[in-house]
């Protein structure tokens, strides 16, 4: 039962990565045992960012205990005052998974004390063996670029539920005339694109069943080819 799928991830920022051990990289070192494990970063000031994402490298391996394995990695969002739930990983999975533009903006008003952390635990009452790791931890202003006659505050671009399992809705709003080369597109964590949807109208709402798997997607709302806005979404299981 060893989950460990290597010291860092492969695109490490640097050569350094945390994971709950004790000694050396071998099983029954690396797992949390009977307990609890969290992980915070220095404290961040996000009051001046327009639209922060999270990005991260990351595995949880839980399994050889009695019955179904329970135990999780939690994504936490601080701003000093409040907390709010990001993600929450249970599938176990011995290799490395990125976590790409997880949007902070709206989950909790930014102050200069924001901070993530990642929390596990071992439930006492099942025995299974917890292991998790962290790498490639940055959190970078999105890359928005708005059009000449555009500014990208008054571009409106939000989706829900997030995450969703067959359906998402998305809703839209910016200041051009229909029919203006507005475009809907979905690209995957290595940029593909997976769904590009002409729009209409300015403003609305549509509902997307994308055949895609399970994982982070980057949804972007653009005008003559610019991105004015994009959001993250979830599709999970």
């Amino acid at each position: 039962c060893l989950g460990s799928p290597g010291h860092v991830a492969a695109r490490q920022v640097r050569n350094v990565g945390w994971v709950p051990a004790d000694g050396a990289w071998t099983s029954g070192r690396l797992g949390v045992v009977g307990g609890q494990v969290v992980l915070t970063c220095p404290p961040m000031d996000l009051r001046c960012y327009e639209g922060p994402g999270l990005r991260f490298d990351a595995w949880l391996f839980n399994d050889c205990g009695a019955g179904p394995p329970d135990d999780t990695l939690k994504v936490v969002l601080s701003n000093g005052v409040d907390t709010a739930l990001l993600l929450a990983l249970s599938e176990s999975n011995s290799a490395w998974q990125a976590f790409e533009d997880i949007h902070l903006a709206g989950v909790l008003s930014f102050t200069d004390n924001m901070q993530v952390l990642f929390e596990t635990s071992d439930l006492a009452s099942s025995g299974h063996l917890v292991e998790a790791g962290v790498d490639a931890f940055r959190v970078e202003d999105s890359q928005i670029t708005a059009s000449e006659d555009i500014p990208a505050s008054a571009v409106q671009l939000d989706a829900a539920p997030v995450p969703f399992r067959e359906t998402v809705t998305v809703s839209f709003k910016l200041p051009v005339s229909a029919g203006d080369d507005l475009r809907l597109r979905l690209t995957n964590s290595l940029g593909q694109v997976v769904l590009d949807r002409a729009l209409e109208q300015p403003e609305g709402q549509l509902t997307l069943s994308p055949n895609i798997p399970t994982g982070w997607y980057a949804l972007g709302l653009y005008h003559r080819g610019a991105l004015l806005k994009k959001r993250a979404i979830l599709k999970s299981r």
